[in-house]
């Protein structure tokens, strides 16, 4: 097995993100990683797992944004801690490119995702005046 079918055999509860594309043409050419030490999206890859904005690889620490979660995240995903020294892959980079150009769907996806986290707050909200 090659390194890169080894480090993703064990991947059925996608805990290394989204690895390949569905798109004929795509599969893992366009495969974009977190970086490893905050929530930018890795321009280089150095040292076997280890992904790096250019902010981070370039100043050699952590320097882009943190999260504590989902909710909290730049990029609005679930993924490892970061410092955790674990590749994490966003998805194809071609086909998220695709449509913004095209415009899908952005505006019913931002909604969506606002309505989800008004949810959350009133849920928090209802906790707290239950407490």
């Amino acid at each position: 097995m090659c390194s890169k079918c080894k480090f993703y055999s064990d991947d059925a509860q996608n805990k290394y993100g989204i690895s390949f594309c569905e798109v004929k043409d795509h599969k893992d050419t366009y495969i974009q990683y977190k970086c490893t030490w905050c929530c930018n999206i890795a321009a280089y890859h150095c040292g076997g797992t280890s992904y790096y904005c250019m902010h981070c690889h370039d100043r050699k620490g952590p320097a882009g944004p943190k999260c504590k979660g989902k909710e909290d995240c730049p990029l609005g995903i679930e993924h490892p801690p970061n410092a955790s020294n674990k590749a994490f892959a966003v998805g194809c980079g071609m086909c998220k490119e695709i449509k913004i150009k095209n415009g899908e769907d952005l505006q019913q996806e931002f909604d969506k995702q606002m309505g989800e986290k008004k949810k959350k707050l009133e849920e928090l909200k209802k906790n707290i005046m239950n407490f």
